[in-house]
């Protein structure tokens, strides 16, 4: 249903852990929070070698662009853009979701739904569908990416009444052009 929607995975010597989500926006760039691909309390990105990124499609990563204002303190442009080694094959079920289009309406954007984020979430794309020029076809179009979530501690769960933290991916779009262009 979602076909950008990519897992990062870290690997720890022979074995590979979920680190967070990302976003394919072309076949070859998957964007995601800074904060999961940096070291930590740092601004180092991490080797890209310890990455995979998995679209139902295994993809190494080649290089890794942190923002260059990133904050990790206060997770102050929090956004990265992945260069997948090779580009992935493009199907029904990989597909890269369209970059924030600065005349869509955002009036009608602010309504969770009863959904919500939780742990493990980090870096994964909020999109949202906008009606294509011929009025027929919907294109996705992402517009946050999850930076901060609140979880009860003791218990291990997610507050949904909880405020969640996004970055703004429009603010970033200019960054990320010039990203994908080299």
């Amino acid at each position: 249903q979602w076909p950008w929607h990519a897992a990062l995975y870290s690997s720890k010597g022979i074995q590979l852990i979920y680190t967070c989500g990302g976003t394919l926006i072309t076949a070859q760039h998957v964007v995601t929070a800074a904060h999961c691909v940096t070291r930590p309390q740092t601004k180092i990105a991490i080797n890209p070698d310890n990455l995979l990124v998995y679209l139902v499609q295994d993809r190494d990563v080649s290089e890794i662009f942190v923002h260059p204002e990133y904050n990790y303190s206060v997770y102050f442009n929090d956004i990265a853009v992945l260069k997948l080694a090779r580009p992935v094959e493009l199907t029904n079920f990989v597909q890269p979701c369209c970059l924030w289009d600065e005349d869509t309406d955002i009036e009608n954007l602010i309504d969770k739904q009863g959904t919500s984020v939780c742990n493990g979430d980090s870096g994964g794309g909020m999109v949202f569908p906008k009606k294509g020029t011929s009025g027929q076809n919907t294109v996705w179009q992402i517009r946050g990416l999850v930076s901060v979530a609140v979880a009860l501690q003791e218990r291990g769960i997610c507050d949904t009444s909880e405020y969640i933290v996004f970055t703004d991916v429009a603010k970033h779009i200019h960054w990320i052009r010039q990203v994908l262009a080299k």
